[in-house]
């Protein structure tokens, strides 16, 4: 352990154990480390003797991060969460703080979680969607494959309009991510029913008189009727049920959270 992370308090060998295991399994934890060394030092400055975490500890811990952002704490929080969770499989009874609710602090915007209800009337209303008129640069015809990509991958919303059509590998079931936020390429796979509406996509917009079909593999994958990119495609669906706006990012957080459960379950989304 590096010198500046010396951890002294009553909690010391738990934290270093804890640490040891995270890292011996790969995970990044500088930055845990540096919130550990924090709970570490207050434990020593309100002389904390005893090698546990109760709520009262966690809401004298609180009420001292007076200048920490909703960001900083909701990155803090979920840190005594794993190490509550840790001390307790040592045998070691301690309190499992609930995760805040996130905010951000910049744009006060809270992450919304589609139930699977509503995940599935979004993807009907998706289906229903019609033209009345004929308007080749409109991109309703892309929001049914678009809604399920985003949902069933998790991919950003930038990622699947960046996907051209040679990205995608229907054969051995992946796409490959190029344009990514942070720069580097990655390969995504996909699940065989998201691989059936991929090719169901592709036969119809094969049938649409695209100019420059020599150019096909650079083309975009979700284009308007003129081959376009669906630049529009995020303003298609804001409405939930409840008639409540979303963004086009909370089907790809809804999908995470899912296969999250299901991995926990040992299911299948």
């Amino acid at each position: 352990m590096s010198e500046k992370f010396n951890y002294k308090s009553p909690l010391a060998s738990c934290i270093r154990e804890f640490v040891g295991l995270k890292t011996a399994s790969g995970v990044s934890v500088l930055r845990t480390k540096w919130i550990l060394l924090e709970i570490d030092k207050f434990y020593i400055d309100n002389g904390i003797r005893v090698a546990t975490v109760t709520g009262e500890i966690l809401d004298k811990w609180r009420k001292t991060r007076v200048n920490d952002k909703a960001n900083t704490l909701y990155d803090k929080y979920p840190v005594w969460n794993r190490l509550a969770r840790f001390m307790c499989r040592m045998g070691m009874e301690c309190y499992i703080t609930p995760l805040p609710e996130y905010r951000n602090s910049r744009t006060g915007f809270t992450p919304y979680i589609f139930t699977r209800e509503q995940m599935s009337s979004i993807m009907k209303k998706s289906g229903e969607l019609r033209l009345h008129d004929r308007h080749m640069t409109c991109s309703i015809n892309v929001m049914p494959t678009l809604v399920r990509l985003l949902y069933s991958t998790g991919i950003r919303i930038s990622e699947a309009l960046s996907l051209r059509n040679d990205d995608v590998n229907l054969n051995e079931n992946y796409i490959i991510i190029r344009k990514s936020k942070n720069g580097n390429e990655r390969i995504v796979p996909l699940e065989d029913t998201m691989k059936s509406v991929l090719l169901q996509y592709l036969s119809y917009q094969d049938r649409i008189p695209i100019a420059g079909m020599d150019l096909y593999t650079a083309m975009p994958v979700l284009s308007t009727c003129l081959g376009h990119k669906s630049l529009s495609a995020t303003e298609q669906i804001r409405e939930t049920d409840d008639g409540g706006v979303s963004r086009t990012s909370n089907p790809v957080g809804t999908g995470k959270c899912f296969c999250i459960s299901k991995s926990e379950e040992g299911g299948r989304l």
